[in-house]
């Protein structure tokens, strides 16, 4: 998928319905066949992390640009603009570090970023952030100490990533986002504690 957009967004198509469409439409075509092919390509999109043209921790701004454009126009042709920014953003949240400033994301996500100007991009990549995390685990009373940490580290890079602008902000809402978390946490802990 990260060499075909054709393939990526047909995948896409078999399992979002187009944003015009009615639920009425959708289910005068629900034969099992498309449920499994639905099925299917969900599973293969929620896998998918492959950066089109990246390499280890290198980034062939080119082929990704170029893959990322072809992506958003034919999704917004097959009436799934805003879900194909979502995934886009899904899978850009995949990116590596920057080598030259150890910042995340690499620069050429950055600058993609600041040229889709696309909120469900940003969103997309939000949300699969804080999925990214997976299963932790917490010692006794711990509160929020882990999120905190996290919030931090996306602080950092939202000061790294300053000359661009709508990244850093980006970065920004998630470091809040794992502050708040940080405080359910702790409320969380107390609560333990006062029962215990």
């Amino acid at each position: 998928m990260a060499e075909s957009p054709e393939f990526y967004v047909s995948v896409l198509c078999d399992v979002f319905r187009p944003a015009a469409s009615t639920i009425e439409d959708e289910e005068k075509d629900v034969s099992e066949g498309r449920r499994a092919r639905a099925r299917a390509g969900y599973e293969i999109l929620s896998s998918f992390a492959t950066l089109p043209g990246s390499s280890e921790q290198e980034v062939d701004k080119e082929a990704l640009d170029s893959w990322a454009r072809e992506v958003r126009r034919l999704s917004a042709a097959a009436d799934r603009a805003k879900i194909g920014d979502q995934y886009l953003g899904r899978l850009l949240a995949h990116a590596p570090d920057d080598p030259e400033d150890q910042g995340w994301p690499h620069r050429h996500v950055r600058a993609l970023i600041e040229d889709s100007h696309s909120g469900e991009v940003e969103r997309g990549i939000m949300i699969e952030r804080f999925n990214m995390r997976g299963v932790y685990g917490k010692e006794l009373y711990e509160g929020g100490k882990q999120e905190r940490e996290l919030a931090a580290k996306y602080r950092g890079w939202s000061v790294t990533a300053r000359p661009w602008p709508r990244t850093s902000e980006m970065l920004e809402r998630i470091a809040k986002g794992w502050d708040e978390y940080a405080q359910d946490e702790d409320v969380r802990a107390n609560q333990d504690l006062m029962r215990d």
